[in-house]
């Protein structure tokens, strides 16, 4: 890859990671667009999987500061299925198609976008009382599948772990953010050891991606600090309708119309 496909890639990577450091959807972006220029598949997903960690640490540090996270201790629970699903998906990576799981996340996308739309005050905020045993298993048991897949391509993963902690855990939307990027730290960590030593990484691309990645993230959480849930929720609900609406459209061209 030469210095200007570099710069390009680096340039739309700032842009897009000030808005998917709380939105998600990196990859929904950034994977096509390394392939367009003409980047090996698994090399596009695995490069931007590393330099995914950098927006993370860098994302997740700001909002973690910014915010105060409850359920401290069952957040953590979540790392465990978070990890061992991501180490799946990467697995998988090498052998399996994702596009099938894809169009089923992007319909799931879309009925949880019409839930916040009829229930106007979810992600605003907190929810009151304990944590019911039925909701806290229900999340743990739905956080595994989310990461198999998110160990596969990631597109729109981080969107649908904050929701899973908006609906099943009750937290306003600037702290399932907050909880997602320190869950995607976990997750992008496995799966770029693996898929490292799978010499699948351009480290040469994935540093350029993560220095403009984390650049992006900076901006984009300090923003998400500013304007709070309400600004976020807005977003999240348009992040939603586009993220699904791509994934349709592109997986029934793929396995329908090519």
């Amino acid at each position: 890859m030469d210095a200007n496909t570099l710069v390009l890639a680096g340039a739309t990577g700032f842009v897009v990671a000030i808005f998917s450091v709380t939105l998600g959807g990196t990859a929904l972006i950034m994977v096509p667009l390394l392939i367009g220029l003409g980047v090996e598949t698994k090399v596009a997903i695995a490069s931007n999987k590393f330099a995914t960690l950098l927006l993370s640490i860098v994302g997740g540090i700001i909002l973690l500061r910014g915010t105060t996270l409850p359920h401290k201790k069952w957040i953590y629970a979540h790392s465990i299925p978070v990890v061992i699903g991501s180490v799946i998906g990467a697995i998988l990576v090498v052998r399996t198609p994702a596009q099938g799981l894809k169009i089923l996340i992007a319909i799931a996308t879309v009925v949880i976008a019409l839930l916040l739309l009829t229930k106007p005050s979810m992600g605003l905020v907190m929810r009151q009382g304990n944590l019911s045993r039925a909701r806290l298993a229900s999340s743990l048991i739905v956080f595994l599948p989310l990461s198999i897949y998110g160990g596969v391509f990631t597109g729109g993963y981080a969107t649908l772990l904050t929701y899973s902690f908006v609906l099943f855990l009750g937290f306003p939307f600037l702290e399932g953010a907050a909880a997602t990027r320190l869950m995607s730290m976990f997750s992008t960590a496995a799966t770029s050891v693996l898929l490292g030593s799978y010499g699948l990484i351009d480290y040469r691309l994935a540093l350029v991606l993560a220095a403009t990645y984390s650049t992006g993230a900076f901006i984009g959480a300090k923003l998400a600090l500013r304007h709070g849930s309400p600004w976020l929720r807005r977003l999240f609900i348009v992040a939603a309708i586009l993220l699904a609406t791509r994934i349709l459209v592109v997986e029934t061209y793929e396995i329908w119309l090519k």
